[in-house]
């Protein structure tokens, strides 16, 4: 009765064996090819593991019965290093899965991002968009500097836009975010295209409507009628739009859509600018405009161009 014993005990060793043989050696293959050796090795590896798991559940059979008794919490010697290099890689995977994630654009350039839940992200030149992964949060968030359109995939989780001064919460819908925190009269313009959304800053929060746009600054929330949606977001096709801004700011942006080092003479640099077209054309096309309005006048300097009062 105890030979028939063991041997049902050593049987369900090497069928325990078997069965777990092909998880352990799967591991194996994930880890090496997460670790960079390739898939070269990845038959190698199973077929290998597979007959590791059998000897070793064989040899502790021959053990056991040599001995009389069956070998309890024997660990299998050529499972450590693979399940050592596995937890690494498993590790190493977590860790990256919750890095920030940052895109930056760069001047006279735009890209497209697509987020992790398929929203879609337009960047204007000299821009930057942060993430966090949205797998384990209520929250879908992003940190935007600069200017961005949106496209939000809808979901059940809301998605919010934070920039220094403001924070934007929809559940899918499209619009457009600017917000240079380190503009002469910093402020986060927000302009709706189509859905809502909700404008929250310093405690106090805006609705909005397709069609509407908003400023924030200063610690307020107040509606701009001059600028639509379709203006606001218009550098996606070549248009500009510059509203009521401070010269230097207006330049600052210029500067960043054509690349260019341009300049004001202090005496006319908080001079209020508004220049809107669908196409911005060339350059010297907007300082034209732009001087022509406020009486003034550019001229060439090294990397670019220097504004100043007309003569």
């Amino acid at each position: 009765m105890a030979d028939l014993d063991r041997l049902i005990a050593d049987a369900a060793r090497e069928d325990r064996a078997e069965s777990f043989g092909p998880y352990f050696a799967e591991r194996t293959v994930r880890a090496a090819r997460e670790a960079g050796l390739g898939t070269a090795a990845d038959s190698a590896l199973v077929g290998s593991g597979a007959r590791a798991v059998r000897r070793s559940a064989l040899r502790g059979s021959r053990a056991s019965a040599a001995r009389g008794t069956a070998s309890s919490g024997t660990a299998l010697p050529w499972l450590r290093p693979a399940l050592a290099v596995a937890t690494l890689a498993l590790l190493i995977t977590t860790a990256d899965q919750f890095r920030t994630r940052t895109v930056s654009v760069a001047a006279g350039a735009t890209e497209q991002v697509t987020l992790p839940d398929g929203t879609g992200v337009t960047l204007a030149a000299g821009s930057r968009i942060a993430w966090k992964p949205f797998l384990l949060r209520s929250e879908r968030q992003v940190q935007l500097q600069g200017e961005a359109f949106f496209g939000v995939a809808h979901g059940e989780r809301t998605f919010a836009v934070e920039t220094f001064n403001a924070r934007v919460v929809v559940t899918g819908t499209r619009f457009n975010v600017r917000a240079w925190p380190a503009a002469e009269r910093p402020e986060t313009l927000v302009s709706l295209e189509e859905g809502g959304v909700r404008v929250e800053a310093s405690g106090s929060a805006e609705t909005l409507v397709p069609g509407e746009t908003v400023r924030i600054a200063a610690d307020r929330i107040a509606r701009e009628e001059r600028l639509t949606p379709a203006q606001a977001s218009g550098w996606r096709t070549g248009g500009i739009a510059l509203v009521d801004l401070p010269l230097r700011d207006a330049l600052a942006s210029l500067e960043r859509r054509f690349d260019v080092s341009l300049s004001a003479a202090a005496s006319v640099s908080d001079r209020p600018t508004t220049y809107v077209a669908p196409s911005a054309g060339e350059l010297e096309d907007v300082l034209d405009a732009i001087c022509f309005a406020l009486n003034l006048t550019y001229r060439p300097v090294l990397g670019g161009y220097t504004i100043e009062p007309a003569q």
